[in-house]
């Protein structure tokens, strides 16, 4: 390592320890005893203990976590149905409004979703939608599809005209032309657009607090039953937050490299 690379390597060293530290004493906790988690000096070498882990998965939580993976999934799949071709047609199309619609689309993802909460909780009452997983899909989908036709639009406008062109000269119709052309070629796009989404759909939290009851809440949602007035439970808190953020974590890795590229807003070249 050269001398002018020491002060870089030292700054990602300490920001790691940063952004990596919390994540440590979450996980650590989750293993402790409550003894040993309130201790003071802090305790570093301890015997771990799975009690938190048995009364979290033990109980309820395992059906928060099935409801969370019911609604991510349906929001990202109802999502990329229609984001997908939506964002071709923006990308492709030219016609009088489109820039208007563009902004329209995009300003519908800067609202502060809590200014749209009491709308949509009056609509859902008289919709009979409260309570109801396909209504959180419902609510995921509105905030996930602006994002991902945004994204994708960048993708779609790298593809080269010429591709185009050809597949419609070979007798392909302008669907058959974007499902066999330009889908393949934004591929890593669309992955990356989806693992965005699913983690957005995943991490929600004032909509399903909101919006769900008993039957549709989330897990995000039900870590917040672990505070009692009395006593808060932080060990059950710290096991339930670590499975909780796990599903997050493993999809973004196996991930990472369309992600790179979904951040980036369509860095395809020809």
């Amino acid at each position: 390592m050269s001398f002018r690379a020491a002060p870089l390597a030292l700054l990602v060293g300490l920001l790691l320890v940063f952004f990596l530290l919390p994540l440590y004493h979450l996980g650590t906790m989750s293993f402790k005893t409550d003894s040993d988690t309130f201790a003071s000096p802090p305790v570093w070498l301890f015997r771990p203990v799975l009690d938190h882990y048995r009364h979290v998965l033990g109980g309820r939580f395992p059906g928060f976590l099935a409801n969370s993976l019911i609604v991510s999934a349906g929001s990202v799949l109802l999502t990329m149905l229609l984001g997908v071709p939506a964002a071709f047609s923006l990308a492709r199309a030219r016609f009088r409004g489109r820039q208007a619609l563009l902004l329209a689309i995009l300003g519908t993802r800067m609202l502060p979703p809590i200014s749209l909460a009491l709308p949509v909780f009056l609509m859902y009452l008289h919709l009979g939608l409260l309570d109801n997983r396909l209504g959180l899909i419902l609510v995921f989908l509105t905030f996930n599809l602006p994002l991902v036709i945004w994204l994708l639009k960048g993708f779609f406008d790298e593809v080269p005209e010429s591709l185009l062109d050809a597949a419609k000269i070979d007798g392909c119709s302008t669907f058959g032309a974007f499902a066999r052309v330009a889908v393949p070629y934004v591929a890593p796009g669309i992955l990356a657009c989806g693992v965005l989404a699913w983690i957005y759909a995943w991490n929600e939290f004032t909509f399903t607090l909101i919006l769900g009851r008993r039957d549709a809440i989330t897990a995000t949602v039900a870590l917040a039953s672990f505070f009692d007035l009395e006593k808060v439970a932080w060990g059950s808190i710290a096991a339930a937050s670590s499975v909780t953020m796990l599903p997050v974590v493993c999809f973004s890795l196996l991930g990472r490299r369309f992600l790179i590229r979904g951040l980036t807003g369509g860095a395809l070249k020809e």
